[in-house]
């Protein structure tokens, strides 16, 4: 997951990856949600 922010090296590359960290992490939580990945799935 945060393989999105690696090689960011300035708070405007931060802001700019933050979106699409953030589709990322929502699309963990929709699956975890309805059972298709376990919480110990890495």
């Amino acid at each position: 997951l945060f393989d999105v922010f690696q090689g960011v090296t300035t708070t405007e590359e931060f802001k700019q990856r933050i979106p699409k960290a953030k589709s990322v992490l929502y699309h963990y939580i929709d699956k975890i949600e309805t059972g298709k990945v376990s919480l110990y799935y890495t």
